[in-house]
């Protein structure tokens, strides 16, 4: 083959439309693997948001529960805070299985709780007690271990006053796995 004066050779011709062929290859891949990262970024971003719209609705629902659950105990508890059963009973009726209450009193020391052998425990050294003991209307804690079931807990708590005094607290936690 000649080409202005000059002879190409068969297999130089082959090996540049082979060359060529390679190039549009790579950058139909390269194109192809780009826009396939780019969809899978985009769908992660998608998901990632509507997680944390779940989480975030959880968080609030979980907040909600417990505030209505605190006022409800501790309006249960009437004015002596004895914690018997029979009347805190309708406050605690309806609430799911991992959602935990506990009255405790001025002391620290626990007088109810829906979790068994719950008077052996107290909470001084806890901040979802100190920091209603020391004013707080409402507390919540980050996620803790709890020293009645072992297990991975955040706490919401409410101050609870009787003849104008710091009378005690309630407590309502939810384990980890509500999240």
């Amino acid at each position: 083959m000649r080409s202005g004066g000059r002879e190409v050779r068969a297999t130089t011709v082959a090996i540049v439309f082979l060359l060529l062929c390679l190039a549009v290859f790579i950058g139909v891949f390269a194109y192809f693997i780009h826009a396939g990262v780019q969809q899978a970024r985009q769908d992660m971003e998608t998901r990632s948001q509507a997680a944390a719209q779940n989480i975030a609705t959880n968080a609030s629902w979980m907040e909600q529960l417990a505030h209505q659950t605190l006022r409800r105990v501790d309006t249960a508890l009437g004015p002596t805070m004895t914690g018997e059963e029979a009347a805190l009973q309708p406050a605690i009726d309806g609430l799911p299985n991992n959602v935990e209450v506990y009255i405790i009193d001025a002391k620290a020391d626990t007088i109810f709780a829906t979790v068994p052998n719950p008077s052996n425990i107290n909470v001084a050294d806890r901040e979802y007690f100190y920091a209603l003991r020391d004013g707080a209307e409402f507390y919540t804690s980050g996620l803790l271990r709890s020293r009645l079931t072992n297990e991975n807990i955040f706490v919401f708590s409410k101050r609870v006053e009787r003849n104008g005094a710091f009378a005690g607290a309630i407590m309502v936690s939810f384990d980890e796995d509500v999240l």
